[in-house]
């Protein structure tokens, strides 16, 4: 999902409680199927500091698009390489997964293991070559329509931070 977050990635998530929350309030990011409506018809613009295979373009465009269903959303996403990915929520694990794959064939998955305006997405990666690693995005949400991904990986050696994403996002 690094890849996807930075696509999404941001994925550093942002949300709306499952009873709205008042527009402040970063804590209810994640909680719950309406957790990341907030992403819902924003288009978010990221830049990269560690462009690379896993952590994603220097620069890309996000769109989010709402599901057929609260607790689905589609990213949408422009720059080299660029993901395309989803997240939905699993009500029975009260959390989210996301998903993603590139042109490129690298592909992985994340879910989300902590809550609020600091959350973070654990999972797998897989580049093209076939090469699979344990990845972390650490989202710091500073508003709904901002955040900084950290984004670490693990191939046996230790966390490495192999990108740190700014996003912006607007609201349509």
């Amino acid at each position: 999902m690094l890849k996807q977050l930075s696509v999404v990635a941001f994925a550093g998530l942002m949300s709306l409680a499952a009873a709205p929350a008042r527009a402040d309030d970063l804590s209810k990011i994640g909680v719950g199927p309406h957790g990341l409506d907030f992403l819902i018809g924003q288009t978010m613009t990221c830049r990269n500091n560690q462009p690379g295979p896993v952590s994603g373009p220097a620069t890309s465009t996000s769109t989010v698009v709402a599901g057929s269903q609260p607790g689905r959303l589609t990213f949408k996403n422009s720059g080299p390489n660029s993901s395309e990915g989803y997240n939905v929520y699993v009500p029975s694990k009260k959390t989210w997964v996301g998903v993603f794959a590139t042109p490129d064939g690298s592909y992985g998955s994340e879910t989300m293991i902590s809550f609020g305006p600091h959350n973070v997405w654990q999972g797998t990666f897989t580049d093209a070559l076939g090469h699979t690693m344990k990845v972390r995005d650490t989202f710091t949400n500073t508003s709904f329509l901002q955040s900084t991904d950290v984004s670490e990986a693990n191939d046996g050696s230790g966390w490495k931070v192999v990108g740190k994403t700014v996003c912006i996002g607007t609201k349509h």
